[in-house]
């Protein structure tokens, strides 16, 4: 089982984020990398080891928040080249035992 330790972020009453130090591997390696969401639980994995938790979504570009349904799936890279192969996107009916917390 994960424990959900390291910095635990709260804001909106009702979104919570736990972010773990990063696990990238040396530069010019591949990383593997899963994101796992299903209802209002999403929990990133890098090469095995959770990084963040994410609780309840919400969208904050409306007037309103609003919980995260849908939508399209972005892959970004934050400041420098990225590149990607093996993507994968499958369903799930429940969140993996081996990430519950």
């Amino acid at each position: 089982m994960t424990e959900a330790i390291g910095r635990r972020l709260l804001w909106n009453g009702s979104q919570c984020c736990v972010k773990q130090p990063d696990n990238e591997k040396p530069t010019g390696e591949w990383n593997t990398v899963e994101l796992v969401c299903l209802g209002q639980d999403c929990i990133h994995i890098v090469n095995g080891k959770v990084v963040m938790r994410l609780r309840n979504p919400m969208r904050i570009d409306q007037a309103a928040l609003t919980p995260v349904t849908s939508g399209a799936l972005i892959l970004q890279s934050e400041g420098a080249e990225v590149f990607y192969r093996n993507v994968a996107i499958r369903s799930i009916t429940a969140i993996p035992a081996e990430f519950v917390v």
